[in-house]
């Protein structure tokens, strides 16, 4: 369990630095950079189900981290989305 959270911080914290250096202007916003985000938000409901014994849906664990990195690592992968289609040059 405690491998799987630390990979679930891993995700949140890479695609949340991502995010902010794209919107900051320190990466440019790239078509890699948006498919990598989104892997890494769809990869956090592959792990959940990686947990021992199959908890139902709805533990604490689910509702301190699962949930709140899932729903900020979707937020960042939309925020890196409206960056790509607001530029100007168009670079895959």
């Amino acid at each position: 369990t405690f491998i799987i959270l630390i990979l679930m911080f891993t995700a949140l914290a890479s695609v949340t630095t991502m995010a902010f250096m794209v919107s900051a202007g320190r990466r440019p916003p790239t078509l890699s950079a948006l498919t990598w985000s989104a892997a890494l938000t769809f990869s956090l409901i592959s792990l959940r189900d990686l947990f021992p014994g199959k908890p139902p849906i709805g533990i604490l664990i689910d509702k301190l981290i699962y949930f709140p990195a899932l729903l900020i690592t979707l937020i960042c992968s939309l925020w890196i989305l409206l960056i790509w289609t607001r530029r100007e040059d168009y670079v895959n």
